[in-house]
């Protein structure tokens, strides 16, 4: 019976093309889908570039990656679409933007731009007013003296232009003001000084300016985001250098079409850092913290441990410390304390980590409880139990050590035991700097 099996699962076949015409798994899948309407708009695009260019990856981020040098839009009602495209040429190495315009089936070149460009840094494509055609977001680095430009190219319904353009360092996207428009945050002011914010936005065919701050001249502003203060609020951080050394961070919000620092209506002239530092949402919860920091020890001049102070913006608009930690360059290492900790705990660099001391008001001394260091991952046998195991990274672990105290007294011990407790989950606590 079985052989009478295997004959026909042969003989049925020989139909169809024989034993031998049988597809492997392989080839029942196939080669992967090609994306037609991707593959017609490169092909059509190509015709077009000038010769001896290639189409140009894209920098990651804001929207964009590898697959969007070519994407088909709409930029114009009255057209039947249009399609975009960055390319560089090999032997120049110039930047040129490339936008054809199909008019009656047939596909026209509508506008071409070759830039003074090293890299681009920033590639977007939005609807800015809200009328349901898109504007062209350029930002690159001129490759004369590696200023950012920013560009918008867009239409007035009639040809497609450049409709805006400034020198700029830093750039968010967002819906600010009560309407339907999108608002470019910007930093500019010149090719070596970003000091002016400025919130702008395109609104009847023209770039208008929705608010304006400038800082003194030795700021920059070299990172702008539109995020939550709270759970209710956002705001811009601004992140800029102060003098090319220092930082500080202010944290703005448009009110009545004005723009108002939150810092300075909490009387606190600036959140400064004496190392510069972006603003972040440090604990995961959606909510951004601007950091205030000053260096704690350094090494032949440079900074290798730190103490960062974290703040937010509650309901009511005021300015809260949320969190501290110390960061070593050094080991790669961050300690987040507890409330409990920021007045009573010293930290220092040691040769091999980091060590956490109490001070002790009472006895004038500081005893050590909390040793940190990071070591090889083959160096780990060398340590023994006493030692946890904390964070794993390249090769290297984070390990702990917590030695209890009987030095204390009364009050002073009931401090430590609560610090002591409040730091045995070293995870919540202690990790490598990202």
């Amino acid at each position: 019976m079985k052989k009478w099996i295997i004959f026909l699962l042969c003989f049925v076949p020989v139909f169809l093309g024989g034993c031998q015409g049988l597809k492997t798994p392989e080839e029942l899948i196939g080669p992967p889908e090609v994306n037609v309407e991707k593959k017609y708009l490169k092909d059509t695009i190509l015709e077009f570039i000038p010769d001896n260019s290639e189409l140009l990856n894209l920098p990651q981020g804001r929207g964009a990656n590898d697959i969007d040098s070519v994407m088909g839009v709409n930029l114009r009602d009255s057209s039947e679409g249009e399609i975009v495209a960055v390319y560089r040429g090999k032997t120049d190495r110039k930047i040129g933007i490339l936008i054809l315009s199909k008019e009656e089936h047939i596909w026209k070149r509508a506008f071409e731009l070759r830039l003074d460009a090293l890299e681009l840094s920033d590639y977007l494509l939005v609807d800015l007013d809200g009328d349901e055609t898109k504007e062209i977001l350029l930002g690159y680095f001129r490759s004369s003296d590696s200023v950012k430009e920013l560009l918008i190219i867009g239409s007035d319904q009639k040809e497609i232009k450049k409709l805006f353009e400034t020198q700029y360092l830093a750039l968010d996207i967002s819906r600010v003001s009560e309407d339907h428009y999108v608002d470019l945050a910007i930093s500019s002011g010149g090719s070596n000084n970003n000091n002016k914010f400025q919130i702008v936005n395109y609104k009847s065919g023209m770039i208008q300016i929705v608010g304006e701050l400038i800082y003194p001249e030795n700021n920059e502003i070299y990172k702008i985001s539109y995020a939550n203060i709270n759970v209710g609020q956002k705001a811009y951080f601004l992140d800029m250098y102060v003098d090319n050394s220092t930082g500080r961070t202010d944290i703005v919000a448009l009110k009545d079409q004005a723009l108002i620092s939150l810092v300075r209506k909490n009387d606190v002239k600036e959140l400064t850092q004496e190392v510069p530092t972006e603003s972040r949402d440090i604990n995961g919860d959606g909510i951004v913290e601007a950091i205030q920091n000053r260096i704690v020890e350094k090494k032949d001049d440079m900074p290798i441990l730190i103490r960062n102070s974290s703040y937010n913006i509650n309901l009511n608009e005021e300015l809260i410390l949320g969190m501290e930690s110390y960061e070593s360059f050094e080991d790669n290492i961050r300690i987040s304390l507890p409330p409990i900790a920021y007045d009573a705990i010293a930290v220092k660099k040691s040769p091999n980590g980091v060590i956490c001391s109490y001070i002790s008001q009472s006895l004038g001394i500081r005893i050590p409880f909390l040793e940190v260091r990071a070591v090889d991952n083959l160096e780990i046998e060398d340590y023994g139990f006493e030692y946890t195991q904390v964070d794993e990274r390249y090769g290297r672990t984070i390990l702990a050590k917590l030695v209890d105290t009987e030095m204390l007294e009364g009050a002073e011990q009931n401090e430590f035991d609560k610090i002591f407790r409040s730091l045995q989950n070293f995870p919540d606590h202690i990790s490598f700097i990202e």
